[in-house]
């Protein structure tokens, strides 16, 4: 379980540290073999050097392989970048502990079936437990400073594809907007309109209000829930307003969800991805439906009626909010397809959550 859990915790960053312990733990023991001639200023010739060393190597692989597993834990557990106090709170006594623990019970074994001395405690006993934590918080220390070098690279390297992913959406949302279908359908609804009735002003009041809030939302990673179904709610109008009855849209959204957050115009697609791939007539109506599931997901699901010949797509929209949500959060993008529904879920965000991310 131990090499599993260090397995992934390496996995994640991309580290492989069987280099270090094939060297670290050998010039760990000479180490422990060396130090207490210099500090306690014993005689080699008055003790068994490579006795010694044969249990300094023992005590260092034991040492070292008990200091990973900590740090492994706690990284895990308690990461730096998120509760730092209570890690360092943790770890100092751990590794102070494990290792004077360690040290007691190997000269306990030494005294009783070695030298077969009675075992008492020693000004000796004591400087050698002072060095080998010495040693053993140089090696955690050593642990602890890889990792932080393999998370800074890590959040690097998420930041840029979490940017990447964000502007993706934002050309997908801009390059839909600006399709030339979409544009003729719509300056086509609004000269019919203008035409038969004042219905114009609202038409075009909702459309510039729907790109304005799309491209305010440049850089953001989270928005609240209620900004994104008031965005949701023009929308709604302008394809209401080109389909009619034919498209409903039900938003069942509780107030106490909507202080929530989600990935901005994440239902603006799903919704899109609806209309796109769907057949909408009198005879086969598209409904679409928001509303909350468990877990504080929201789902967008729709009766299924597939184009025999879809639009065009760049595949870009779906695989964006999924790729979008990987960063956001450790929940899962649900998607559920059957012979007559097809529904998209996906996770809200705590307000603590989301401070962190914007």
């Amino acid at each position: 379980m131990h090499l599993l859990h260090c397995s992934k915790t390496l996995k994640k960053y991309q580290f492989n540290d069987k280099w270090l312990l094939f060297l670290g733990i050998p010039l760990l023991g000479l180490m422990l073999a060396v130090l207490p001639f210099i500090f306690i200023r014993s005689n080699p010739a008055d003790n068994n050097f490579w006795f010694r060393i044969l249990v300094s190597l023992l005590f260092s692989t034991i040492c070292w392989i008990g200091c990973r597993h900590i740090v492994f834990t706690l990284w895990k557990t308690f990461p730096w970048d998120k509760r730092p106090i209570l890690h360092l709170f943790l770890e100092v006594p751990a590794i102070f502990i494990y290792v004077s623990l360690l040290n007691l019970v190997i000269i306990w074994w030494i005294y009783m079936f070695v030298i077969h001395k009675e075992f008492e405690m020693s000004t000796q006993i004591w400087q050698n437990i002072f060095i080998s934590n010495l040693v053993a918080f140089f090696v955690t220390a050593l642990h602890e400073g890889v990792f932080f070098y393999l998370q800074w690279k890590h959040n690097i390297k998420r930041s840029e594809d979490l940017e990447k992913s964000t502007y993706e959406a934002q050309y997908e949302n801009l390059r839909s907007q600006v399709n030339p279908h979409f544009l003729f359908n719509s300056l086509n609804t609004l000269a019919a309109q203008v035409e038969e009735n004042p219905d114009a002003v609202s038409f075009v009041e909702n459309l510039s209000d729907f790109l304005r809030y799309s491209l305010s939302n440049t850089g953001r990673e989270l928005v609240p829930l209620s900004e994104e179904l008031s965005m949701i709610g023009k929308y709604k109008y302008l394809q209401q307003t080109r389909f009619g009855q034919n498209l409903e849209i039900e938003m069942d959204v509780p107030q106490e969800n909507q202080c929530m957050y989600v990935a901005p115009l994440a239902l603006q697609m799903l919704v899109e991805n609806a209309i796109k791939h769907n057949i909408i007539s009198k005879d086969k109506p598209l409904k679409i439906k928001i509303f909350m599931s468990n877990n504080n997901y929201l789902s967008v699901e729709n009766n299924l009626q597939k184009k025999i010949e879809p639009g065009r797509s760049t595949g870009i929209g779906l695989k964006n909010i999924i790729n979008r949500y990987q960063y956001l959060t450790v929940k899962k993008v649900i998607v559920i397809e059957s012979s007559t529904k097809y529904k998209v879920s996906v996770p809200l965000v705590e307000f603590e959550s989301a401070k962190e991310k914007q």
